[in-house]
């Protein structure tokens, strides 16, 4: 889901999220130069933006990433290893705070 079609159609991913699909991080600018041709950690500022505005709108947070352009030849390792940081940081932060709890959809399924 690319984050400014999130905001666009807030219904809609309330709707998705409601029925217990589990949503990918796309992208905010979905630009290839901005996304793999800059900085190394724009791939996962974009996803962690979009990750936040998905939780904003639903409470649910999703690790799933599908990068644009299909991925290769864009995602270095580089750009790979910022995404995992990003994983890593969210699992810590989940840990850590007693709010952030784990999402349940509606057959109560661990997100």
């Amino acid at each position: 889901m690319a984050e400014p079609n999130m905001r666009e159609y807030p219904q809609a991913v309330l709707r998705l999220t409601e029925e217990g699909h589990y949503p990918a991080l796309h992208s905010v600018t979905h630009d290839k130069r901005m996304l793999y041709e800059r900085n190394p950690l724009n791939v996962a500022e974009e996803m962690r933006h979009t990750q936040k505005t998905l939780y904003e709108l639903t409470g649910v947070t999703s690790h799933l990433t599908s990068a644009p352009f299909a991925s290769h030849p864009y995602m270095k390792e580089d750009l790979r290893h910022g995404l995992v940081q990003l994983h890593d940081e969210d699992v810590g932060l989940e840990r850590g705070y007693s709010r952030l709890k784990t999402s349940r959809n509606r057959s109560g399924t661990d997100y």
